[in-house]
């Protein structure tokens, strides 16, 4: 995740926000230092962990993004979608979403 974070903030240095946002990743407390390669391009998917007492689910997100914008509207445009990582991530979130109901 920090290598994607990274790659996104280097690929927008103007973006205030986005470099914000890096900056304030590498603050938080627990966090690794990243172990960043210069010419590694991160893949299109992300594997997120998420653990609350007893309950771990699995994520894997993907970001989307037009390819050859026509609108600067569009160009800064991202999708991001999470789907579970395994069968035991996706009960949990079945589970969860039925309470909800």
């Amino acid at each position: 995740m920090l290598a994607r974070a990274r790659h996104e903030a280097m690929a927008a240095p103007l973006d205030l926000a986005l470099q914000s946002t890096w900056r304030e990743l590498l603050k938080l407390p627990d966090m690794p230092a990243p172990q960043l390669n210069e010419t590694d391009t991160p893949g299109p998917l992300c594997e997120v962990r998420l653990r609350k007492d007893d309950v771990s689910i699995g994520l894997i997100g993907a970001v989307l993004t037009l390819g050859t914008p026509q609108d600067v509207t569009l160009q800064e445009l991202r999708v991001e979608m999470f789907m579970p990582a395994d069968a035991a991530s996706e009960a949990a979130l079945t589970a969860l979403a039925a309470q909800d109901a």
